[in-house]
């Protein structure tokens, strides 16, 4: 059963509502502590949803805490920014994941693909089963590779991937369609997530569509918790 905890951090008299980017963190102790102390202490995978205005500094907590964590023996890669184009596809994600932590780990996702591949440049036509191959062959080569030490996969911008469903049918008053990248990303990759695997997620407070729909997930065995960035208190305003 999924177990969702919420954690808020206390809200300033005096907030400073954006961020220009530094070398060290300023002002986010606590909050770099929770969600060391949350991953650290689990055995299986995991999901931690960081949440907040633009601007707020969540990418750069989120970088923070990939370097704390990296420190602790994880296996620990650059970011996956989920504004670029190029990640906002089903293979355009998994690609920049493997790619990010090392293609030589994922060798049955590499074979997949190729089989798959050479199937599109034949003509023929890839059925969803083919697909749903390759995203087994990437859980099983992620799984295998977290059995010596835990990865932590960090994807940012996600709000992006509920615009596809949200913005345009909303407007259009239109039902939003079944199928979308961001539902898929969770039921079929994060929630099926196996062995010490951790997400570390960062998205805009505008948008939940990823976000509800992880919460929706009922019965999965993946711990689940969300962090809302607050705006810095007025000491940590000054230093920053």
């Amino acid at each position: 059963m999924m177990r969702l905890d919420e954690h808020k951090t206390t809200q300033p008299t005096e907030p400073l509502k954006a961020a220009r980017r530094l070398e060290n963190l300023i002002g986010r102790d606590e909050e770099l502590q929770t969600i060391e102390n949350i991953f650290t202490s689990l055995e299986g995978p995991a999901v931690f949803y960081l949440e907040g205005p633009g601007g707020i500094g969540k990418t750069a907590l989120s970088q923070a805490a990939r370097a704390r964590l990296e420190g602790q023996g994880y296996v620990v890669k650059d970011l996956v920014d989920l504004y670029h184009i190029e990640h906002q596809s089903r293979v355009g994600i998994i690609q920049s994941i493997v790619r990010n932590l090392d293609e030589e780990i994922f060798t049955e996702y590499r074979k997949t693909y190729g089989r798959l591949q050479k199937k599109r440049a034949g003509e023929a036509k890839v059925a969803e089963t083919d697909w749903q191959e390759l995203w087994t062959a990437f859980q099983n080569d992620l799984e295998h590779h977290s059995e010596q030490k835990p990865v932590l996969i960090a994807l940012d911008t996600t709000e992006v991937l509920g615009y596809e469903q949200d913005r345009f049918h909303r407007d259009m008053g239109l039902e939003p369609p079944e199928f979308t990248v961001g539902k898929w990303l969770v039921d079929t990759i994060i929630l099926q997530s196996r062995g010490r695997v951790l997400w570390l997620l960062s998205g805009r407070s505008a948008d939940h569509t990823l976000y509800d729909h992880l919460t929706y997930a009922q019965g999965a065995n993946i711990s689940l918790h969300r962090l809302e960035i607050r705006p810095l208190d007025t000491q940590a305003s000054r230093q920053y």
